[in-house]
């Protein structure tokens, strides 16, 4: 009975050897000089308090205002004159750059939004449901224009 088990096991042995025995491979092996990988980030992105528009991905990004590009994001309406509204209503807040600026004032708003051209701009944020941080007293959204750091010297001046 032992002479049984003790072949029964060498014979499994061997068939494991005989299997684990690697083969050479058939496949022909091609050595690449150079990969160029490209990627594109994607229009818009839903983060938990804001959406963004990257607008580098935007065709419009290249020629056209602001207000060219705000007629591509959902959610956003404006108007022949120019009004921009969030949602349908006309209480939202326009920031550059996080902060308020004296430009986005209700009078002045479209006049500025459209002497600013959209390749300036890098990404626009649509804040919906704004924080304390911005004092959302009444308002009904923020937009937030990114500007392109590179820009930045050349289009915003001043003392």
């Amino acid at each position: 009975m032992a002479k049984k088990i003790w072949t029964i096991v060498v014979g499994c042995l061997c068939l494991q050897l005989l299997y684990g025995a690697e083969v050479k491979d058939s496949i022909l092996q091609l050595n690449l000089d150079e990969v160029v990988v490209q990627g594109r980030r994607s229009i818009y992105v839903m983060r938990i308090d804001k959406r963004v528009f990257n607008v580098g991905t935007d065709l419009m990004s290249t020629s056209g205002s602001v207000s060219d590009l705000m007629h591509n994001i959902p959610s956003v309406q404006v108007d022949v004159e120019g009004n921009v509204s969030l949602r349908g209503s006309e209480s939202v807040n326009i920031l550059i750059d996080g902060k308020p600026s004296a430009l986005m004032n209700t009078r002045t708003r479209a006049d500025a939004l459209r002497q600013i051209p959209a390749s300036e701009i890098e990404r626009i944020e649509i804040i919906t449901n704004p924080s304390a941080q911005y004092k959302p007293d009444g308002v009904s959204g923020i937009i937030n224009l990114v500007i392109l750091i590179c820009s930045l010297a050349r289009f915003f001046s001043g003392q």
